[in-house]
């Protein structure tokens, strides 16, 4: 397989692909504007493409069928990635097609008299019964795993988790027994979040995320010239009082001082320092932050405004929706770059 695809060069086959799975539909016209490549090459490489049965194409309407130009391009459903989500709350899995939409998933709320591991042994098995059932596993192309904190691939671990007995479980190691052969993609929600948000950014533009949950506040930046090196720190606690869920107090719209209790000093070193020019709002609690952008900019714009800083823009986004889609993106990239262009290019 993927001959065709194999003898074209490897960094225009990279281009085409990565331009289509960006639109649900879109022309060779259109992606050879968005990559550079002449409209023959594009062609070339949609056609093998098509040819291996990753695209489709379509047409516009029965007068375009003549025209080469007007036919529409888009990915074929019949690969996917599946993702598992781990989080203290909730486990899930999810297939996702070429386009990073979600074609199917399951959840199920762990146990928490279970360890851990245990409780992710069943899990996976039952998400292992589900691809069976609804997919062919002959058409996926990796598995991924989110996990919460910051991973490190040298001892395959874990650390800063929400979830204490996560920290002891090789990642990779456990799930590769029990995912059809592939070996995991791991990575961190909240840098996979902050990469996805960096692809959306200007060029000139830096970006800190906060993400909020329950009790706590995590943030992660996006820099231009320090792509691929995001960090999570932890900020501390989020309320005055440990006995107010983060819900009830955002649908108060409370004070500034039991939102962010003893955290504008940091925010705003880490705003002046890094010349930050926008600040992302995110969580679990995604439906719960229409209140946190007007609280957040009335609490630090009298620290910018006493201090001659420009206060960032801020704004809220989805943080499972961009993860996923982030680490779905790189699972493509790198079936593409291991499974599909493994060979040496030949032109």
């Amino acid at each position: 397989m993927f001959e065709g695809l194999r003898e074209l060069k490897r960094d225009s086959v990279l281009k085409v692909f990565d331009a289509v799975i960006k639109r649900k539909n879109t022309s060779r016209t259109v992606i050879s504007q968005d990559t550079g490549l002449s409209f023959v090459t594009v062609s070339k490489i949609i056609d093998s493409f098509i040819e291996e049965d990753i695209f489709k194409q379509s047409h516009t309407n029965k007068c375009a069928i003549l025209k080469r130009k007007s036919r529409l391009i888009s990915a074929k459903q019949k690969y996917w990635v599946g993702i598992f989500d781990i989080r203290s709350t909730m486990f899930s899995f999810s297939v996702f097609d070429l386009n990073s939409s979600c074609i199917k998933s399951i959840s199920k709320e762990p146990e928490e008299s279970i360890f851990i591991d245990d409780v992710l042994r069943r899990f996976i098995m039952s998400a292992e019964k589900f691809v069976q059932e609804q997919c062919y596993i002959s058409s996926c192309c990796g598995i991924g795993v989110l996990v919460p904190g910051n991973y490190d691939p040298v001892t395959d671990k874990v650390t800063d988790s929400e979830i204490p007995h996560l920290g002891v479980i090789k990642i990779k190691e456990f799930f590769s027994n029990y995912t059809y052969g592939h070996i995991p993609y791991v990575a961190s929600l909240y840098t996979s979040f902050a990469n996805e948000l960096s692809l959306t950014l200007p060029d000139d533009h830096s970006a800190l995320t906060l993400f909020l949950d329950k009790n706590c506040v995590k943030t992660a930046y996006a820099l231009p010239d320090r792509l691929g090196k995001l960090h999570v720190k932890d900020l501390g606690s989020l309320m005055a009082t440990p006995f107010r869920r983060f819900s009830s107090v955002v649908r108060s719209v409370p004070d500034p001082d039991d939102l962010f209790p003893g955290l504008s000093e940091i925010l705003y070193v880490l705003i002046s320092t890094l010349n930050i020019t926008d600040i992302i709002v995110a969580g679990y609690l995604y439906s719960e932050f229409s209140a946190v952008p007007p609280v957040l900019r009335d609490y630090l714009g009298r620290l910018c405004a006493d201090n001659g800083a420009t206060l960032p823009a801020i704004s809220t986004a989805d943080l499972m929706k961009s993860a996923r889609k982030n680490i779905s993106r790189e699972m493509w990239r790198k079936w593409m770059l291991e499974t599909v262009l493994y060979e040496d290019n030949i032109t």
